[in-house]
């Protein structure tokens, strides 16, 4: 799963690859940000640490954001 984050997560921060307002791109970022999401949960649910899993989801919900204004600039 990390693999698909990952590469939706490239795709979503190139706007030649996904052209910002597009639908290509909305779907992208709903991939990579249900992926972010599953991989929260796997820490919470197999490590236990609700505190590394709101990190994570902190911080890559930061990344996402703060690709999407370099995009839009």
């Amino acid at each position: 799963m990390a693999a698909a984050r990952e590469l939706a997560e490239k795709f979503h921060a190139d706007a030649r690859l996904s052209p910002p307002g597009s639908e290509f791109e909305r779907r992208v970022a709903k991939i990579a940000e249900g992926a972010r999401f599953k991989h929260a949960l796997e820490i919470h649910e197999k490590r236990k640490d609700d505190v590394l899993a709101a990190k994570e989801l902190t911080i890559s919900s930061r990344a996402t954001r703060a690709a999407s204004t370099r995009r839009s600039r």
